[in-house]
């Protein structure tokens, strides 16, 4: 065995690897992270597949048929950043084209292959929510544990064989062991730090959107109000005349509900633009909520939609009582219309830690991760009829009180909003 053969073999596995990743975060990812899960999923696919079958070309045999290559690492990454369908598409390739192949190690992964895609089958839910650090972690671990799998497996299977094992072949597994883990290290770090980039590029991206908005905003919203005032103060007039046939009186006030529609995301525009608060106070979070409650009671009434208020107490925060309020109006009209059908709308109000959390239940339709993914940006709202600033305004409102806002949901299970403040000193 010529171990520095074989080695050399398998550093230029480590550029067919590297490269196509490389390559796809420059030109491709940028867009697609964000924006379209399939095709995430297909361009790993292409990736992982590819690097599989180049790896096993140029792979080193160790003996005749005994074929030894980085292909476990494309494998991984397959599964644990595209996802089930793209690592069994990809394992599919693999096997078919090492059966192809053929020679005597065929056996070798196929045992080390039912071992380890089900060990990465229950990690990939796991691993979406691990921190960067901690997947790379992981996976440099999984893989330390497939090379050594893989040696002991070829090594009974050559000793069953009454194939000649020598010094050479433990010297070998172990530069092989040793680049294989530290190449699967370095493409994890490399994905994660160009998945951060892209996500820094995509912020800074909604930032330009904002400060153009809110320029614009600035600029014309006193020009825009000022006709649809004068509009909607002759609308009315009409609507009040007694002499206007009453057929026509549904249309005045659809136009009436439209301006004031347009007012509102108006509003919504001037509220980005300055998003400062006028005033903090300490308030009573539970008040706070029965006026939202209140005020949109017969809005879920006609909806059909019941509401509950559960609290163990009534802390207080600091906060615009207004702006406050607009807040939690905002996220309740959501949760109503989000209930098609009517349904059960709980908010609950509780303390830990000095935090004061306000949960916000719906059992509506639900969205899902690409969805939630994108909630609070510029312009995506999941309403027909939405532009997503009410949304986002929010967003804007709570950071500006030292607060946060969570979201989870499920698509048909409905949508929790959770709004986390600093309680009042």
């Amino acid at each position: 065995m010529d171990v520095i053969n074989g080695i050399n073999q398998i550093l230029l596995q480590v550029l067919i690897i590297l490269f196509p990743i490389i390559i796809y975060y420059f030109y491709w990812e940028d867009i697609s992270l964000i924006e379209n899960k399939k095709s995430i999923e297909f361009a790993y696919g292409i990736i992982s597949g590819t690097s599989i079958i180049l790896c096993m070309i140029c792979s080193f045999p160790i003996y005749h048929g005994y074929l030894l290559d980085l292909r476990t690492i494309p494998l991984l990454i397959g599964f644990l950043y595209g996802g089930y369908g793209t690592g069994i598409f990809i394992s599919v390739v693999f096997l078919s084209f090492r059966y192809f192949l053929g020679g005597g190690g065929l056996l070798v992964p196929v045992i080390v292959c039912s071992i380890v895609i089900p060990i990465t089958f229950l990690l990939i839910p796991k691993y979406k929510s691990y921190s960067s650090r901690h997947k790379v972690i992981t996976t440099t671990a999984l893989t330390l544990f497939t090379s050594l799998l893989i040696a002991s497996v070829t090594y009974l299977k050559l000793m069953w064989s009454n194939l000649p094992v020598n010094r050479d072949f433990f010297i070998f597994f172990a530069g092989f062991s040793i680049i294989q883990t530290c190449t699967m290290w370095v493409t994890v770090f490399l994905i994660e730090s160009m998945q951060e980039r892209v996500m820094m590029h995509y912020r800074l991206r909604q930032a330009e959107k904002l400060n153009v908005l809110s320029g614009m905003a600035a600029s014309v919203a006193h020009e825009i109000r000022n006709p649809m005032a004068v509009v909607r103060g002759f609308m009315q007039l009409f609507n009040e005349n007694a002499q206007i046939p009453m057929d026509i009186r549904p249309y005045l006030k659809l136009i009436i509900e439209e301006l004031d529609r347009a007012e509102s995301i108006i509003t919504g525009f001037l509220t980005l633009a300055k998003p400062q608060l006028e005033r903090l106070e300490p308030v009573s979070v539970l008040e706070l909520i029965d006026h939202g409650v209140n005020l949109m009671s017969p809005y879920a009434l006609l909806h059909g939609v019941e509401i509950q208020v559960f609290a163990d107490n009534s802390p207080c925060i600091e906060a615009d009582p207004r702006k406050f309020s607009q807040v939690l109006i905002n996220i309740i009209k959501n949760g109503i219309e989000a209930m098609t059908d009517g349904g059960l709308l709980k908010i609950g109000v509780k303390e830990e830690g000095g935090i004061v959390l306000i949960k916000i239940i719906d059992s509506g339709i639900g969205m899902t991760k690409e969805e939630l993914q994108r909630l609070g940006t510029l312009f995506y709202s999941t309403k027909t009829k939405g532009t997503g600033v009410g949304l986002m305004v929010s967003y804007k409102i709570i950071e500006t009180m030292n607060g946060r806002i969570e979201v989870s949901s499920k698509k048909g299970s409905g949508t929790q909003f959770t709004i986390m403040i600093p309680k009042a000193s």
